[in-house]
């Protein structure tokens, strides 16, 4: 590939301008391209207990994930949750909606059609979508 673009760049004078900048556009897209990272957990399961109803975004669960689970979770979402463990369950499905069921689940990043209006009246918990979930039987200690 670098033997292409010296020989692009010592026959400048006899290519279109044109020609010339769409390579280097494209060495740039390549660049890019190899440059991306995976920003998903892939088949990461994370058990977690559902809290209750948060106080300030509707009916969207708080759910609470394991101490040791915090570096994992946080490198994900790219910002440090200050009250992790804990977090808003955006959607979490309606049958899994019970206080002290522990589940489960695998996480993705939220879009923004699943932004939920919330006040500011308390803790600013954040939030997390819920890929799937499965109940389990044992406490989260």
């Amino acid at each position: 590939m670098a033997g292409l673009f010296f020989f692009f760049v010592k026959n400048y004078e006899s290519l279109n301008r044109m020609k010339y900048l769409f390579f280097i556009e494209f060495l740039f897209f390549i660049v890019f391209l190899s440059s991306c990272e995976k920003d998903d957990l892939g088949d990461e399961i994370f058990t977690v207990e559902v809290l209750c109803v948060g106080m300030d975004c509707g009916d969207t669960y708080l759910i609470q994930f394991r101490d040791e689970d915090e570096k994992k979770v946080n490198s994900f979402l790219d910002y440090t949750n200050a009250y992790f463990p804990i977090f808003y369950a955006d959607n979490l499905p309606e049958k899994y909606k019970e206080e002290g069921l522990v589940l489960n689940i695998k996480i993705g990043k939220c879009a923004s059609l699943h932004a939920v209006g919330c006040t500011a009246m308390g803790p600013g918990y954040g939030h997390i979508c819920v890929d799937s979930a499965e109940p389990i039987s044992i406490a989260l200690e």
